[in-house]
């Protein structure tokens, strides 16, 4: 059963994909971190990142905060 929280799984893809092409096109290709080794790779090459929540309070706290992103019209 999902969690009322979670959205479906093809809204959540279209919206990570429309992330990363917004990301590509002012900064270059983002890495995506999910977990610790991702973080670690990030933290070795830098770059620009998108970072699921949990994984960034996890083992990117220094980078918290809040971005809020433009509503789709």
């Amino acid at each position: 059963m999902r969690n009322k929280k979670q959205k479906p799984a093809s809204r959540l893809n279209i919206r990570l994909n429309r992330l990363v092409l917004m990301c590509t096109e002012v900064y270059g290709t983002p890495v995506l971190i999910h977990e610790e080794l991702d973080a670690l790779v990030f933290r070795i090459f830098g770059g620009h990142a998108i970072v699921e929540e949990d994984a960034c309070i996890a083992h990117l706290p220094e980078f918290m905060e809040n971005f809020i992103v433009p509503a789709q019209r």
